[in-house]
């Protein structure tokens, strides 16, 4: 199933609305056609022309939303919510983007009311459902996300984002064998699919079954070979295997694929901190300071690598610093 929502799941289509000779109805046809090519900005002019036209029509409002909340306009999309339930409080899809759009604002909780809402007049969509468990697990609330999921995989057991999302829930409330079963039913749903390889890799090594997790990583990698998260956890894996090499191979590829990763230059410079390596460990620590400079981690760790080469006093500034951060 498409991560993308199209607006017809959620309205009746205009020409149901409005006869073919309603101006009004045309211009909000014209702006579902610009929506449906992506091309947001022209569908909010169309939906502005329509509701210059007719200022209490809800149904345009809502379209608009949808649109502003599409090229990342959430405070618009919101506005546009409230008036469209404002006109009618019986329109889903302006709870459920006035949910979304709070979800993108970080009011997860009026995001989870908004999402309540729509279920209320549509309980049988597993799209509100969906979305809804990702804002509790957002908020660490595992058990009431993975309800949702299983609501969403009741309604649409092919909806494959669901089983790997509630994988991850199980994960992160310490089920891991449920996650295991999850990312596996995924993959048969979805072979083709990085994603649940890589979640796959993820639990295996908190399992430490770091084999498992090397191959799931290859299998991801295989798939998508330019994500350089995947050459990061592969690394990490690799190190914790005792397979030091090919760690600093993947730790080097991750960074050639993206040099600005604060990330990337971290989780390099704890490689070469464990291996002894102090000197090289102290330039990527900066070079991971460089790209981000409230990196507190970084600090800590540079603190670490100057200590054991005997810089005492840059040491301290570096564990002083990263005390400063972390409040």
């Amino acid at each position: 199933m498409h991560l993308r929502i199209s607006m017809l799941l959620f309205l009746v289509h205009p020409l149901m609305l409005f006869s073919q000779s309603d101006s009004e109805g045309k211009k909000i046809e014209k702006g579902v056609a610009a929506s449906q090519r992506s091309d947001f900005n022209s569908a909010i002019i169309h939906y502005t022309n329509a509701l210059e036209l007719n200022p209490k029509s809800g149904v345009a409002y809502g379209y608009r939303a949808e649109a502003f909340w599409r090229i990342g306009r959430f405070q618009e999309a919101f506005a546009d919510c409230n008036k469209a339930i404002e006109l009618n409080s019986n329109l889903y899809h302006a709870y459920f983007f006035r949910g979304k759009s709070l979800e993108a604002l970080g009011r997860y909780e009026g995001a989870i009311t908004d999402f309540g809402k729509a279920l209320e007049l549509r309980p049988d969509n597993s799209t509100a459902y969906f979305h809804r468990a990702n804002v509790f697990a957002l908020l660490m609330r595992y058990p009431e996300a993975i309800d949702d999921y299983n609501k969403t995989l009741e309604l649409n057991p092919k909806y494959f984002q669901a089983l790997l999302k509630r994988g991850v829930a199980y994960r992160s409330a310490g089920n891991l064998s449920k996650a295991i079963v999850d990312f596996e039913n995924g993959l048969a749903l979805e072979p083709g699919s990085a994603s649940f390889h890589h979640e796959l890799g993820v639990t295996f090594g908190e399992l430490k079954k770091y084999p498992e997790a090397i191959l799931s990583y290859t299998k991801a990698l295989k798939l998508s070979p330019k994500d350089e998260k995947l050459y990061n956890d592969r690394a990490v894996a690799f190190l914790k295997a005792g397979e030091s090499d090919n760690a600093l191979a993947d730790f080097n590829k991750s960074i050639e694929l993206n040099p600005k990763s604060s990330k990337a230059y971290k989780k390099r410079g704890e490689f070469y901190l464990k291996t002894g390596d102090y000197p090289k460990a102290v330039l990527d620590f900066s070079q991971s300071i460089k790209l981000n400079s409230r990196n507190s981690g970084a600090y800590l760790s540079r603190a670490k690598a100057y200590q054991s080469m005997g810089k005492n006093v840059e040491a301290e500034a570096d564990f002083s610093k990263a005390k400063t951060l972390a409040k």
